[in-house]
């Protein structure tokens, strides 16, 4: 039973820095995210081909979040007192 991904069933992407680290993940850690968890393959060679979409994804998350906050409005705290 899938219970992550987007509407369309495809996976939440994984983090980019998965990326640059994913040779270094044990293979039984990889193989548990896949079966038991993520239900992704989130070794380096399997993300590799899809790092240009991960990239675009952060590049708009982080668009958005910088336009939100452009206007000097408090952000997930109060506004200091003058």
């Amino acid at each position: 039973m899938r219970t992550r991904g987007d509407e369309h069933g495809r996976p939440d992407p994984p983090p980019l820095r998965l990326l640059h680290i994913g040779e270094h993940i044990p293979p039984e850690f990889i193989k548990d995210r896949k079966e038991d968890y993520l239900y992704v393959d989130i070794s380096k060679a399997a993300m590799a081909p899809e790092l240009p979409q991960y990239r675009q994804r952060v590049s708009a998350q982080y668009a958005w979040l910088k336009a939100s906050l452009a206007d000097g409005r408090a952000f997930a705290r109060p506004k200091p007192e003058t």
